[in-house]
């Protein structure tokens, strides 16, 4: 069966995907908002379209008189950032569980190492890896995971927020059942 390989976009492709849509209805994201769904997605379409549908959906759940115009930033504080945060984890929970299964030790702890940090990210030193760890490091990349910027790597910000809330609990639960 013949598969699609879906990797992160360029900042400029994701820009467009994050905006034009929106811009078809009606819906206007501030600069801000747009760099916030860069930060949460890695710039992955996957996870672009999860949190840009959310936002969608909450704004006219929340407002359902709401007029989608260029001024829906009135609209849009820290509560309903960390709204749309949790209904984008929620749905993506099957899918990262899944990868989370399909994923070595090193890629693991990589990624628990970026998600205890306050920025998302963890330095390693590149060149000090094997060709296997570098190749597990690409893996992580074409899935949208993780983005190499120099000698620091940053999770996708709904993938730390999903591993913060969902897998690290999970662990924790999962150890107390075994004592």
């Amino acid at each position: 069966k013949p598969s699609i390989k879906v990797t992160g976009l360029k900042a400029n492709e994701a820009e467009d995907l994050i905006v034009q849509p929106g811009k078809k209805v009606g819906l206007y994201f501030q600069p801000k908002m747009v760099e916030y769904i860069h930060a949460l997605t890695n710039d992955h379409p996957y996870y672009i379209q999860v949190v840009c549908k959310t936002i969608c959906k909450l704004l006219l759940k929340k407002w359902p008189g709401i007029k989608i115009d260029s001024n829906i930033d009135r609209y849009i504080d820290k509560d309903f950032i960390e709204l749309c945060i949790f209904h984008s984890i929620e749905s993506l929970d099957e899918h990262f569980n899944s990868l989370f299964k399909n994923i070595s030790p090193f890629q693991e702890k990589l990624l628990l190492d970026c998600a205890k940090s306050e920025s998302n990210s963890c330095n390693i030193e590149f060149d000090s890896l094997n060709n296997e760890e570098k190749q597990e490091i690409k893996l992580l990349g074409d899935r949208g995971l993780i983005k190499r910027q120099h000698e620091e790597f940053k999770i996708c910000g709904l993938l730390a927020e999903w591993l913060r809330e969902y897998y690290l609990q999970r662990q924790m639960s999962s150890r107390k059942e075994i004592i």
